[in-house]
């Protein structure tokens, strides 16, 4: 027949129940892994490392 529930007017939006947060992190170039891997072994890693994939495995400058 119809929908008879009662409609809130000027309700207040509603929010997530959960907001997450994305960790923080360190881009880095594909050309930079061993070096963020050295890191690691140091324990100097505040962050999490993210590889850019988009960047040259190659370091364009060197050639």
């Amino acid at each position: 027949m119809g929908d008879h529930r009662p409609v809130a007017r000027n309700a207040a939006p509603r929010r997530p129940v959960f907001q997450f947060r994305m960790p923080d992190g360190e881009i880095i170039r594909m050309n930079k892994i061993d070096h963020a891997l050295e890191r690691m072994e140091r324990a100097d890693v505040h962050y999490r490392f993210v590889i850019d994939m988009a960047s040259p495995a190659v370091d364009e400058s060197a050639a």
